[in-house]
């Protein structure tokens, strides 16, 4: 008698389940000694606490070069729980996105792809991709790198682009 509110504890049990933050209601009914106002329902978030992996660095522009390779360097990171192992897939795809499509021949024979491992409190990895250099004449191309099947995490920023900007000059002669 003469309590004007009450708080309701919910507790929640922790998993070791990878998986984003879950939403939850709780409505209040069946009233003994009063009545229900319009407020009966509230909702609650779990907020997760497990790691997520993302594309940090999400625009790269480097000169083409003229010799070897020219690296293209993103930034990778992991937050939330890092004291675990983890890992993330990346392909390199062509991207015409306001530049001309890079292709296959610009890294060597083959769009790079593969695996970034996180160790257990590692919170950040370079992935570097290394573009061919040549001395045709064209215009800037573009390429996109792409995160996918994270192991230990969840997926945040996915997507990166990267232009691979033309040094090269092309000569005239004129006529005098």
């Amino acid at each position: 008698a003469g309590e004007l509110s009450k708080i309701v504890t919910i507790n929640v049990k922790g998993d070791a389940t990878i998986e984003r933050d879950e939403g939850f209601a709780i409505t209040l009914s069946n009233p003994v000694g009063g009545i229900l106002d319009a407020a009966s329902t509230a909702s609650g978030t779990i907020l997760s606490d497990d790691a997520t992996i993302s594309l940090t660095t999400t625009s790269v522009t480097n000169d083409e070069g003229t010799g070897g390779t020219t690296p293209f360097q993103f930034t990778v990171t992991r937050t939330g729980g890092i004291n675990v192992p983890a890992s993330v897939k990346y392909v390199v795809a062509a991207n015409g996105s306001g530049v001309n499509a890079s292709n296959a021949a610009d890294f060597g024979a083959a769009f790079p792809s593969g695996i970034i491992n996180f160790a257990p409190g590692e919170s950040a990895r370079t992935l570097t991709i290394n573009v061919n250099a040549d001395s045709a004449v064209e215009s800037d191309e573009g390429f996109k790198v792409t995160l996918s099947a994270p192991t230990g995490a969840t997926l945040g920023t996915a997507t990166a682009t990267g232009t691979i900007r033309t040094d090269d000059s092309l000569l005239s002669i004129a006529a005098t």
